[in-house]
This record gives C-alpha cells, structure tokens and sequence, in this order.
C-alpha cells in the first residue's frame, strides 16, 4: 500500500487542499455559533449548498404521491417541528448573551 504524501506526491497543476481551506477561525465561528443557539445542523460551507439540495431534491422526489393516512401525517410532524422549534435559542453572539 503506498501512501500519498500532500507535501511531495501533490500534482503541481492542481490547487493544494489547504489552500482553498475556509480559515479555522470562521468555521470555530460558526459552529460555536450553532452549539450556543442549539441548531439542529451547522454547515459551515454555504458551496455545499447546491449539492446538497440536488441530493435532497432526488430524496423528496422518491416520496410516494399519495398522502399518508391522517393520523400518521400530523402526529410525526408536529413532533418534529416541536423538536426544532423548542430546542433553537437566539443567536447568542449577535446579542452579546
């Protein structure tokens, strides 16, 4: 097994990994950010976010048409709202909390 070593095996013509990095202090930033208002997800790279929604474009087209039964429906997503909603906090850094 050879292992690919950044520094010397690198091809030249392409751009280093780390230099295209987001800064450390931004991405700490952010996700203090998100721990302190109890986000539910903290993504630190707004690049992501077409990928991302394409994947989740193919998940919710995969759903079935037909609307489920009336008592699944309601119960399972007031319970996820509830969860989002209850647990999300203010945005401590921009308040000075």
């Amino acid at each position: 097994m050879h292992l690919v070593s950044l520094s010397t095996d690198w091809p030249r013509s392409a751009p280093f990994p780390m230099d295209l990095a987001m800064n450390p202090q931004e991405v700490g930033d952010k996700v203090l950010r998100g721990i302190l208002r109890n986000d539910l997800y903290i993504l630190t790279h707004s690049e992501s976010g077409d990928p991302i929604r394409e994947h989740f474009d193919a998940i919710l087209a995969a759903f079935p048409s037909q609307p489920p039964g009336a008592p699944r429906a309601g119960g399972a997503n007031q319970m996820r709202v509830r969860i989002y909603r209850e647990g999300r906090t203010d945005d401590p850094m921009e308040t000075g909390k």
